[in-house]
């Protein structure tokens, strides 16, 4: 007999956790099974055409819901899982933490250490099937809760488990935030292409197109990312001389910095929420 699929409630349904709906309905979980809470309308309304149930009762949500998801901002957390301490702790659901900064024990000691609680950072591909998360967990969550996120997560993002928590301020500031650094490059390879003299329609196909088939080349070959690198690079050629000019203006030392910048702006944001 096939099992029946967990119902999953989203409280707070904002930008991230429409991102996991959307790679969930993509990978055929059913929108009956998916609960989505939250204060302003439109995005439920749009949820809502799309099957999902939607409603503005949290503690209904819960009732209904085998998984809960907090999608809320770090700084409504604790008032949050305070307000819903009585039914969570009477329905017992796997509890799921989206928020930037707020580890699993500032959750887990406001429930008393009953409930499974992972903290996931997923990045912004997961609605498209192709995510990276970033997984961490108290001690309460069992083999079993482990089997349901990898069953529920696996199909739609590659999942990274880490037993240190500060691992996950450390990686979100590569697979979290780098999509963002990866678009930025590609807006930068536009504008230079756009002041060079090409129109920018053309532009950005090309943009697309070569990220595109570069990232399709490297997974098919399974080389070292260096050895493609080396395959376009001919010594005194144009790629050499492009090249020499990142080298000139340090940008691998500025990918460090960013990688820096954003892991202690999350500390930050996390000693502000204790």
């Amino acid at each position: 007999m096939k099992k029946q699929a967990p119902k999953i409630a989203f409280i707070g349904a904002g930008n991230m956790a429409n991102c996991i709906i959307q790679g969930l309905i993509s990978n055929d979980f059913s929108p009956q099974d998916i609960i989505a809470t939250r204060r302003q309308t439109k995005l439920l309304s749009e949820l809502a055409e799309q099957g999902v149930q939607v409603t503005e009762n949290n503690i209904d949500s819960i009732q209904q819901a085998d998984i809960v998801v907090l999608g809320v901002k770090p700084f409504q957390i604790d008032s949050l899982v305070c307000k819903l301490k009585a039914v969570l702790l009477e329905k017992k659901p796997l509890l799921i933490s989206l928020a930037v900064g707020v580890p699993v024990q500032q959750i887990d000691q406001h429930l008393k250490g009953q409930l499974a609680i992972v903290r996931l950072m997923p990045n912004l591909p997961i609605q498209v099937k192709r995510g990276v998360s970033i997984i961490h967990v108290n001690k309460t969550t069992s083999s079993e809760h482990r089997q349901t996120i990898q069953t529920i997560f696996s199909p739609i993002s590659q999942l990274f488990w880490v037993e240190k928590e500060n691992l996950i301020d450390l990686c979100a500031s590569l697979a979290g935030s780098g999509p963002a650094y990866f678009y930025y490059f590609m807006e930068g390879l536009i504008e230079g292409a756009c002041y060079l003299g090409i129109p920018e329609d053309m532009a950005k196909k090309m943009v697309l197109e070569t990220a595109a088939g570069s990232l399709l080349l490297l997974e098919k070959k399974q080389e070292k990312i260096s050895t493609l690198r080396k395959n376009v690079t001919s010594p005194g050629g144009t790629t050499e001389a492009a090249l020499n000019a990142f080298k000139l203006h340090n940008f691998h030392a500025s990918i460090r910095k960013s990688l820096e910048a954003a892991v202690i702006r999350a500390e930050k944001l996390s000693q502000s929420l204790m």
